[in-house]
């Protein structure tokens, strides 16, 4: 099939079948985004589709297998797969309502709710749709979960507790743990329901599958963004403990619940969920919300237990060892070690100050930016910009390889220990390599932890290479693009490449000089 840039044509959508419009195809030779460009699919073409009538968010790169041309034939398959899903949705209503007025309760694994799909979202490490966009992420912010004053106070009295000396801690097990509170926060909304009501059956299926999803996703969350450096060590000396390995929504209270609401809009402004049921789900959490508030005086923790002498003295250390780490105190070999080890538990920190400027776009080539993370739709939203190769400049951190390999994302890792300076032949590798992008017409992202250093080198050192900027003034440029280490043009191996590709053309000027014919 010969699709081409521009062309209309039919686009499978789970079971449904749309009209969508090619706006760029890639063959695995670069991207090509001119009116009429492209030609006989291969096993590794994709096309970039705007579905006709939706959102330009919804855009997204799809497999050639999943394309159909807008033929007679075609038109009828998508009016049939039209009428399939009709007839099931139909179907499936009216089997509801047989059950619920024959048995009153649907079985557990019948529950469907909005928040079963994010559930599910976050078990896979690829989601359909890509991310929202750097401009997209505020829209985080109009996610309105409401928290109550007085839990907002609970957040700010806990994280005074663990973190500020003298360290505290919440004692663990806690009694209600989550799952406890969730339990009761069910059967209190179970003894609202009327008999033979089943529109309150309804409504009660819906926030109970929510909970679900609540508990869950509190579950796989706590240990990678819920607790403070303090509380880690705790957490590992509880697992090292338990003979059989409890939930944690059986362990951890209250306190460290309404943490998680404090991170759940990132999470639903990313999701694949409709601006109806994004509401719905909205008011149910709210809703909860109120709930701890009015029982928060039983559920929350009054005295919080002294750290021990050897865990204080454990922070101290790790403190100490992270701050030496930061001036540039320690020698390679540690400065590796450590900085593997920091890695995922100061990412949240890294996320939380750049999520406004995650990546930046230095020019039509090249995208700077932080690490992208398999737990995100990171890839999926730089698959949507148009990247199809990434410079990895982490010795801590490997990338997402799997959805790399599975988008044909070609990655060129060199590494280079946090807060160390690229070598020279790092960023003349680095350099070469978005050249040859540039000319399959691929645009390359390159990264390091937080894209400040070690790869906006590489960034200052590309602009020098194909704009011909002198250093200072590529460090310049990428101030007012992104804050970037100040002092980047000044480093000895940057300032080595800059040389490198200037001498030649200071050469060729004094020869053309001297060839002039003297006056």
């Amino acid at each position: 099939m010969g699709v081409k840039v521009g062309d209309t044509v039919l686009a499978y959508h789970g079971l449904m079948i749309y009209d969508a419009k090619v706006q760029k195809v890639d063959n695995g030779q670069g991207v090509l985004e001119a009116e009429g460009e492209g030609g006989n699919a291969t096993a590794s073409t994709q096309y970039y589709l705007h579905y006709q009538g939706w959102a330009k968010k919804w855009d997204e790169w799809v497999r050639h297998d999943r394309v159909l041309e807008a033929s007679p034939a075609n038109r009828a398959l998508q009016k049939q797969a039209k009428q399939e899903v009709a007839q099931a949705k139909k179907d499936k209503r009216l089997a509801k309502k047989k059950k619920i007025s024959s048995a009153g309760v649907d079985t557990p694994s019948s529950r469907k709710s909005p928040f079963k799909r994010l559930k599910r979202s976050t078990d896979n490490d690829y989601e359909e749709f890509p991310g929202p966009s750097t401009e997209e992420s505020a829209a985080a912010k109009q996610i309105n979960i409401q928290m109550p004053f007085s839990l907002k106070k609970q957040l700010v009295e806990d994280w005074k507790n663990v973190t500020q000396a003298p360290h505290k801690l919440v004692p663990l097990p806690r009694k209600p743990n989550v799952s406890q509170i969730i339990k009761t926060y069910l059967e209190f909304k179970k003894s609202k329901v009327h008999e033979d009501e089943a529109s309150e059956e309804k409504e009660y299926k819906n926030i109970e599958g929510i909970m679900e999803g609540v508990q869950s996703y509190f579950d796989r969350a706590l240990s990678s963004i819920l607790l403070y450096r303090m509380e880690r060590r705790q957490y590992q000396e509880l697992r090292q403990k338990q003979a059989e390995e409890l939930p944690l929504s059986q362990i951890y209270g209250a306190e460290h619940l309404i943490r998680l609401f404090v991170r759940l809009p990132v999470l639903l402004a990313s999701s694949n969920i409709s601006p109806r049921e994004l509401h719905q789900i909205q008011a149910r959490l709210n809703d909860f919300l109120k709930f701890i508030q009015k029982n928060s005086a039983a559920w929350f923790v009054t005295e919080y237990e002294a750290a021990s002498d050897n865990w204080q003295a454990w922070i101290l250390a790790a403190g100490m060892l992270y701050a030496a780490f930061q001036l540039h105190y320690l020698p390679e070999g540690l400065a590796k070690v450590v900085a593997r080890v920091y890695f995922y538990p100061t990412w949240p920190l890294t996320y939380l100050s750049r999520r406004k400027n995650y990546w930046t776009l230095v020019d039509s080539h090249v995208l700077l930016g932080a690490a992208p993370m398999s737990f995100m739709p990171h890839v999926d939203a730089l698959v949507s910009r148009g990247v199809r190769a990434v410079v990895n400049l982490c010795d801590e951190y490997a990338g997402p390889e799997k959805q790399y390999r599975r988008q044909h994302i070609q990655q060129l890792r060199l590494p280079t220990v946090d807060h160390c300076e690229p070598s020279l032949a790092a960023l003349e590798a680095a350099v070469a390599f978005i050249r040859t992008q540039k000319q399959r017409g691929v645009r390359t992202y390159v990264h390091c932890k937080g894209g400040t250093g070690r790869s906006a080198a590489v960034a200052l050192c590309w602009l020098v290479a194909n704009r011909g900027m002198t250093p200072r003034e590529a460090q310049d440029y990428l101030n007012e693009k992104r804050h970037v280490r100040k002092s980047l043009y000044l480093q000895p191996n940057v300032l080595a490449f800059c040389n490198k590709i200037q001498t030649p053309k200071v050469s060729d000027k004094q020869s053309e000089r001297s060839s002039e014919p003297e006056e």
